[in-house]
């Protein structure tokens, strides 16, 4: 557990402060974004053990999150910096943890 409280702080107090400190462009982040969401249209929604997605939501739910992703990615172009380069980091994010190497064996 204390390796998740480390992972956290990365990714949540550091990696947010180096993206402001460093000036990382919007193009770059807007890039691995779009990445993202051809992760999202091919990975969401994603099921495990303890939380199985019943077959006839998987259909809604896909749809849901790549609305809702879009959607959150057009409030980025709307937004100012450095807000829009972190919305864009949470959408990053949000789409690398739908990736298999994530999900325990035994949660599949």
């Amino acid at each position: 557990s204390l390796l998740c409280h480390i992972q956290n702080i990365i990714l949540f107090i550091i990696f947010p402060y180096l993206i402001i400190k460093f000036d990382v462009e919007y193009v770059v982040l807007l890039f691995l974004a779009l990445i993202g969401f051809t992760i999202v249209i091919k990975n969401a929604p994603v099921a495990t053990k303890k939380q199985p997605i019943p077959k006839r939501l998987i259909r809604r739910k896909k749809i849901l999150s790549i609305i809702l992703y879009s959607f959150i990615l057009a409030v980025s172009l709307l937004t100012t910096e450095p807000i829009n380069k972190l919305i864009l980091f949470g959408e990053i994010i949000e789409s690398v943890t739908l990736l298999s190497i994530f999900s325990p064996k035994e949660d599949l």
